[in-house]
């Protein structure tokens, strides 16, 4: 049982971000669309990160300034439904109680949304490293 276990939430942490991604993806304008991954590199975030590849997908497809916001907004409740399915799949296979701790799911939360804000602001940071270095070794020397 535990083998099925395994296999149905890996199969989850693959289809549920691709179907969002999927959904958003309709969305999104052209340009939006056009700055989003082609199908190897989006296939191959899904198999690697799983609900934590919709960090990358905010990164990509949303605006500056709103990316540290919309990434935990999107990244949150997709761990949650997972963790969920996952407490549920425990239940229904094993027969392991599953009980929701207010306390530990708040702490969840917050932790997921924290290390969400901290990786886009990472992210952020280097990214903009890199283009600053890039500009000062594109000016010219001065005399």
């Amino acid at each position: 049982m535990k083998v099925a276990h395994t296999t149905i939430m890996m199969i989850l942490g693959i289809v549920l971000p691709l179907m969002v991604q999927l959904w958003d993806r309709r969305r999104l304008n052209a340009e939006q669309r056009g700055r989003s991954w082609n199908f190897a590199t989006w296939g191959a975030a899904l198999y690697a990160f799983g609900p934590a590849s919709m960090l990358g997908w905010i990164f990509l497809t949303r605006p500056k300034g709103w990316r540290i916001i919309v990434a935990p907004a999107w990244t949150v409740p997709l761990i949650l439904l997972l963790w969920l399915a996952d407490g549920l799949l425990s239940w229904a296979l094993q027969g392991e109680p599953f009980a929701i701790d207010p306390a530990e799911l708040a702490l969840g939360v917050v932790a997921i949304a924290a290390g969400s804000c901290a990786v886009m602001l990472v992210v952020e940071l280097v990214v903009w490293l890199a283009g600053f270095w890039r500009s000062c070794r594109n000016r010219p020397a001065a005399r």
